[in-house]
């Protein structure tokens, strides 16, 4: 319940955290907790298994999402954001999460549900685990939609949500290699500026029986960036 009220309530640490508690002790029956020393804190986060704080996350996630209104957007899918963010750590503290010799890091993987922004799939890993290793625990349902940038590009995790039935998208590798098979009428005077339908021509992509795959070309008006 501390960790809960700090999260929430923007503490910056430990100390932080108890300051804050200690102001709404008319509160502490309602939440069925007491006072919480810092120390107590502290000595909770030593001997505690880091898989608590694991099913306190998914605890609070299935809570939330009973209270979360739709995304904005037309289509009627769930959607979601898959993304890696590296959290710099101390060598000298944390030797065994060595990144480049120089600096030690994690590296927090979050799946962002669009219903509300809440987090639904949380995992903190050493600096050095890629986004793709990650990317499969995270279970989407049927017809969702998954958007992810370049690092989660692996071709056979592809096809895999496509099997699924999972909607992604992302922008194609600057060395992929494919070939059209068809081109679509795009509408004039709009920032879509192609529609292809393409398959993967490497060796590789033969051996796994990729599907094909839709491209679109969008020249963004503000930032005057090509992507595809």
């Amino acid at each position: 319940m501390a960790i809960t009220a700090g999260q929430l309530t923007g503490c910056q640490s430990l100390r932080d955290t108890e300051s804050c508690l200690s102001t709404q002790r008319h509160l502490h029956y309602h939440l069925g907790t007491l006072d919480v020393s810092q120390s107590a804190l502290g000595r909770a986060n030593e001997q505690r298994d880091a898989t608590f704080y694991t099913q306190l996350f998914q605890v609070l996630s299935q809570r939330c999402t009973h209270h979360t209104p739709r995304h904005g957007f037309r289509f009627k899918h769930k959607l979601f954001s898959l993304d890696g963010s590296l959290l710099n750590a101390s060598l000298k503290l944390f030797p065994w999460a060595d990144y480049n010799r120089k600096k030690a890091a994690f590296k927090l993987h979050v799946g962002l549900d669009h219903d509300g922004l809440i987090p639904c799939f949380a995992q903190v890993t050493e600096g050095r685990v890629s986004e793709n290793e990650q990317a499969r625990v995270f279970d989407a349902p049927k017809e969702s939609v998954v958007v992810f940038d370049k690092s989660y590009n692996n071709y056979r995790w592809h096809k895999e949500l496509t099997d699924k039935g999972i909607y992604w998208a992302t922008r194609i590798r600057g060395n992929a290699k494919y070939r059209v098979l068809e081109r679509r009428e795009t509408l004039r005077n709009t920032a879509v500026t192609s529609d292809l339908i393409i398959k993967y021509s490497s060796k590789q992509s033969d051996c796994d029986k990729l599907n094909l795959i839709r491209r679109i070309g969008y020249h963004d008006p503000d930032t005057a960036v090509y992507q595809g």
